[in-house]
């Protein structure tokens, strides 16, 4: 029986998912979007995020992304992951573009069909989506600066007391509302948000005695503006993910 209503698939696709992939836990869902995690003994996890779409009496799903990464409470939000993330598109053609119409698969809105949808899921996740999550784990562990990165602050992070967090969360807060500030002057004033910017602010004393000890266990002599940058921008995604500081 048709329904002008979607029907409600959540139960059912978490019901179905826990059965096939039982290494995967449903972790949340917002809006139209669900999202399932496997931990790895190596520290890695995994994720697929699925979408469901009704229009005009069809129901469709889709693998949205999958991703390889060190954030142990991902969100599916862009640039703020710690590995490697992609779309079901991407996976399928072999090719590096997104393609909103590779991957959809559709149902009349009938609950009695739900099963062959979340099949045809299942041959995705089978076909592409678990050698992808094989090779991310081969380039992460094989990355010494992941790795080590990754390890350090994580053993820092459970050290920190009250006061550090509630310090380095603030920090964060201030840099977030100048860089809006600025963003909003080059704009009101036509000019281009210049590299230089980033140079002028300030580490927090925690995060740059992090940097030197990352530096000195990697055993690099010198860092660069760009590797700077970007163990900053890591130890920034990992904090705010651990300690689920994603709104600033």
């Amino acid at each position: 029986m048709s329904h002008k209503r979607c029907i409600a698939i959540k139960k059912k696709l978490v019901d179905y998912m826990s059965k096939q992939f039982t290494d995967f836990l449903f972790v949340g869902s917002h809006s139209n979007f669900y999202a399932f995690r496997r931990e790895n003994e190596c520290e890695i996890y995994d994720y697929i995020i699925i979408q469901k779409e009704f229009f005009e009496g069809i129901l469709s799903v889709i693998i949205t992304e999958v991703a390889s990464c060190y954030n142990k409470n991902y969100k599916a939000i862009p640039h703020f992951i710690v590995g490697y993330d992609t779309d079901i598109a991407v996976l399928i053609t072999g090719k590096n573009t997104y393609n909103t119409a590779i991957g959809w698969h559709s149902i009349e809105n009938n609950a009695e069909q739900l099963n062959d949808l979340f099949e045809l899921i299942k041959k995705d996740i089978d076909n592409y989506v678990m050698d992808y999550f094989e090779k991310c784990h081969k380039k992460i562990n094989s990355d010494k600066y992941m790795t080590v990165m990754n390890c350090y602050v994580q053993a820092q992070f459970k050290m920190l007391c009250d006061n550090e967090i509630n310090s380095i969360k603030q920090y964060l807060v201030d840099v977030n509302k100048a860089y809006s500030a600025y963003r909003r002057m080059c704009k009101k004033n036509g000019l281009k948000e210049s590299k230089a910017y980033f140079d002028s602010i300030a580490v927090h004393t925690t995060i740059q005695k992090w940097l030197i000890d990352i530096q000195r266990i990697l055993g690099y002599g010198y860092l660069s503006k760009s590797i700077k940058m970007q163990m900053i921008t890591n130890i920034t995604i990992l904090f705010r993910d651990n300690f689920n500081f994603y709104h600033l």
